[in-house]
């Protein structure tokens, strides 16, 4: 267990408990006001960031944190925490069983991310990355997938790009799940080959990815963005990009 493992499983928990709690769930999806990356701030994002903070105040964590509410918070770091309080927050208040803490700890950018931790906050089920270690899920060492799956998850919304629906026609089985964080980890894990944001609506912060990026990656897994390029962005959330994502780099000749 590295020395920030507990202390992500802890936040993890918490916020797992406090989105179930009755105290809370009645005001859940309630909008309370602008977040830093320009996107409504709900209830839930508030209260899950503010156990965050709380965690890495409480332990001393030698961290910035990077998040989708409060922005960029320099605290004196070289280090920086890059975390999604709640993706899928959209499901969450729908009662859709797929919404996610995600965290990466990350210097320049998203490319140097050296360990990275998502939660599925509906169930408990979690993903955890150190680079070099490959990908441990629920606490044990996933091993690399020899078989693909065919399940391509894709996003599908106003201003979709061409290349989604060639994506789709290429796979078995397709879906969206509507949590960035969460399609990454499948993919990581071998659960699905493909996730696919492209469009105009569909572009992902720093806060969506760094994590699933970083696990993608270490389990051998290639990201690119709508160009084609290794996918890569800086510390600021406001800026966007298109991704596909894919278990196996030779899908990349077939999907761009």
């Amino acid at each position: 267990m590295t020395e920030y493992l507990k202390v992500f499983h802890d936040i993890g928990i918490e916020i797992k408990e406090m989105l179930q709690s009755s105290r809370w769930k009645q005001v859940m999806s309630e909008e309370v006001g602008i977040g830093a990356s320009g996107f409504p701030t709900r209830m839930a994002d508030r209260l899950a960031e503010d156990i965050i903070i709380k965690h890495v105040e409480d332990n001393d964590l030698p961290l910035n944190i990077i998040s989708e509410e409060r922005g960029i918070m320099q605290r004196g770091y070289k280090r920086n925490l890059v975390v999604d309080p709640v993706d899928g927050t959209f499901n969450l208040v729908r009662n859709i069983p797929l919404y996610a803490v995600s965290m990466a700890l990350a210097y320049e950018d998203i490319s140097s991310t050296d360990e990275s931790y998502i939660m599925n906050l509906a169930n408990g089920d979690w993903y955890h990355s150190t680079t070099g270690n490959g990908l441990t899920v629920n606490g044990r060492k996933r091993p690399v997938q020899a078989k693909r799956s065919g399940t391509y998850l894709v996003h599908l919304s106003s201003g979709l790009d061409r290349r989604s629906l060639l994506i789709i026609s290429q796979s078995r089985k397709f879906r969206y799940l509507g949590c960035a964080a969460l399609e990454l980890a499948m993919v990581a894990s071998g659960s699905a080959d493909v996730s696919a944001h492209l469009g105009r609506s569909a572009p992902l912060r720093n806060i969506d990815v760094a994590a699933g990026i970083h696990m993608v990656r270490e389990m051998g897994g290639s990201v690119v963005d709508g160009h084609g390029e290794q996918f890569n962005l800086g510390m600021d959330p406001r800026e966007r990009k298109n991704l596909i994502a894919v278990y196996t780099p030779s899908l990349l000749d077939v999907l761009l």
